[in-house]
């Protein structure tokens, strides 16, 4: 039988935010793009596609904010991701989710000017802590803080889960030596079958939400980056399998109507929902009142398009399925994700 999520009863706080809004992000920066093949796009990884040569686009946001996008995959399905970097007010770097240190990569941080002073790794899952030992190892003199969780399979390497040491561990109330300009809130679930972990962050001076998984935007406004292929990419690295009335092979060829609520929106991934989320809607809860705090008008995850002008009700307001049982059933109909909905049935429950 397909489960249902809980219901949950939110603060005055959480539940007043809860309506969506939208807003924009006023700026007269002009986006700039950069890249540097010259210096070298090779890293080997026989796991995770492209297997040997890895471009990298650098994008500098605002005058606080650039943000490096690489492809990251299986076979001929791919997606961006992505790591983002902050100047603080010291002058030196902030960087938020590691990804691979190609010569190309390490040459356009350099580029930026300023010391990398600290590097976060804000997740305990795969894709996210792959390349955080050899790009640590570029940077000797960076303060390393990593989410909580860390775990190894089948077995851990010398120096620890990650191979090699952190300066800190972003539980709720560690106090960073960042914290002056950049806040944090920790999810953290564990249960038998390994940890769920993310730390958000907040950037003060740019008014900036840092994520990793738990929030995305696949905007096909954005003609230039999402025609029907990377659409039906887009949707295969959601879903893994598409319904069997849309395809009997699990493959998406096309955008089914039925999937069309997954576009051009804030979602939640039907991964993070159905195996994280609703299975630990108590600790979401407490996660969300912590975010609420922070008052920001644009997100950047670590995955998809970005950065999103969404402010602190949008990001709220995406989650809203954990208290309202008709915007659960839905914004996600039994039957959707096939393979994700029956591992979800066999998850143990949190809180």
């Amino acid at each position: 039988m397909h489960s249902s999520p809980t219901m949950l009863s939110l603060p005055p706080v959480l539940e007043g935010l809860l309506k969506p809004t939208t807003t924009g992000r006023p700026s007269s920066f002009v986006e700039r793009r950069d890249e540097r093949p010259d210096a070298g796009r090779f890293y080997l990884n026989p796991f995770w596609a492209p297997y040997f040569t890895r471009p990298t686009l650098r994008r500098q946001l605002d005058e606080w904010t650039w943000v490096f996008e690489q492809r990251l995959g299986l076979f001929n399905v791919s997606e961006i991701v992505r790591m983002t970097v902050l100047r603080l007010d010291s002058g030196g770097l902030f960087v938020f989710s590691p990804v691979a240190p190609t010569g190309e990569c390490i040459a356009l941080l350099n580029d930026i000017g300023g010391e990398v002073e600290y590097i976060v790794l804000p997740s305990a899952a795969l894709e996210h802590k792959l390349f955080t030992q050899s790009f640590v190892k570029k940077y000797p003199r960076a303060e390393v803080f990593i989410a909580p969780g860390q775990f190894s399979y089948p077995f851990s390497p010398p120096g620890g889960p990650l191979g090699f040491t952190p300066d800190g561990v972003l539980t709720n109330d560690l106090i960073t030596p960042f914290s002056n300009e950049i806040e944090h809130a920790t999810f953290l679930a564990s249960s038998d079958v390994g940890s769920a972990a993310e730390v958000a962050m907040f950037h003060k001076s740019s008014r900036t939400l840092l994520t990793v998984d738990s929030i995305a935007l696949i905007d096909r406004r954005r003609e230039e980056r999402r025609d029907v292929k990377a659409q039906c990419s887009a949707l295969q690295v959601l879903f893994f399998q598409c319904a069997p009335d849309v395809n009997p092979s699990g493959f998406f060829y096309n955008v089914p109507s039925k999937y069309d609520n997954w576009f051009d929106q804030l979602v939640v991934p039907p991964t993070v929902r159905k195996w994280v989320i609703e299975v630990n809607p108590q600790t979401t809860k407490e996660w969300l009142d912590r975010i609420s705090r922070f008052k920001f008008d644009r997100i950047i995850p670590c995955h998809f398009d970005a950065p999103i002008a969404a402010n602190t009700r949008d990001f709220l307001a995406s989650f809203s399925f954990l208290t309202d049982r008709r915007k659960a059933d839905a914004t996600f109909r039994p039957g959707l994700a096939p393979f994700i909905e029956s591992v979800a049935e066999s998850l143990p429950k949190g809180r």
